[in-house]
């Protein structure tokens, strides 16, 4: 059984949202979906470093940058600025990812990481720091979708969410951020066709929503979320 995974980078505005992913399905193949979660879509090609079948709804999403070494790494974090979140291509789960606040410690992050990664590249974007991180575990039939729960994060955005501690209901958040939060879950799942289980990471920093992942499947947070609120969670 494959795995089916989309990763999303995009800020989510008042006029929507515009998002990033890729998706492999059962054929192996890696497409994308970018839209908008309200308003009319226009799509266009992206450019082929994401996907050769992937396209975007009107405007470009802030790319993702990659680097092979210290020196493309550099020239990344004097465009977007300090501190910059930088992790290994080729790892799972949040291993060997870092927040980077000085040069000093950018150059041994990446020759250690370009060191044993064989020529797979480095991922480099802008941290958000001092935001709140949120899971959201849903399920869907395909054309409804309900919303078990919105969990807070007790640490900040950055520390990864196997390690981070929860509350349901969340605890900061004001019910117009709640509110945006289930419309773009039954806005994902409707456009992903997710029948069954599906999670959504988002990250929240001065009233802006920020899409991190959304998993097409079952989290370790299905179990706590059904003992919550007293409903199992399942298909």
């Amino acid at each position: 059984m494959s795995q089916k995974r989309l990763v999303l980078t995009s800020r989510v505005g008042e006029s929507g949202a515009i998002a990033e992913g890729s998706y492999k399905g059962q054929d192996s193949r890696s497409e994308a979906w970018f839209w908008e979660v309200s308003g009319k879509r226009k799509r266009s090609r992206l450019p082929p470093e994401y996907s050769p079948t992937a396209h975007i709804c009107a405007g470009t999403p802030k790319r993702r940058s990659f680097a092979h070494n210290v020196e493309e790494a550099l020239a990344i974090v004097e465009k977007i600025g300090y501190p910059v979140l930088v992790r290994p291509s080729f790892v799972l789960g949040g291993r060997g990812m870092v927040i980077v606040y000085k040069e000093k410690y950018l150059r041994k992050f990446v020759e250690e990481a370009a060191a044993i990664g064989e020529g797979k590249p480095i991922l480099i974007d802008r941290f958000l720091e001092d935001a709140t991180e949120l899971d959201v575990d849903c399920i869907s039939d395909g054309k409804h979708t309900v919303v078990g729960a919105i969990m807070e994060h007790v640490e900040p955005a950055g520390i990864h969410s196997g390690d981070s501690a929860s509350v349901i209901p969340p605890i900061t958040l004001s019910k117009e951020i709640q509110d945006k939060v289930r419309a773009y879950a039954k806005e994902f799942a409707k456009e992903l066709h997710v029948v069954g289980l599906m999670n959504m990471q988002l990250a929240v920093k001065d009233g802006e929503l920020y899409m991190i992942e959304v998993n097409p499947r079952a989290s370790r947070t299905v179990p706590f979320v059904s003992k919550s609120i007293g409903v199992p969670c399942e298909p």
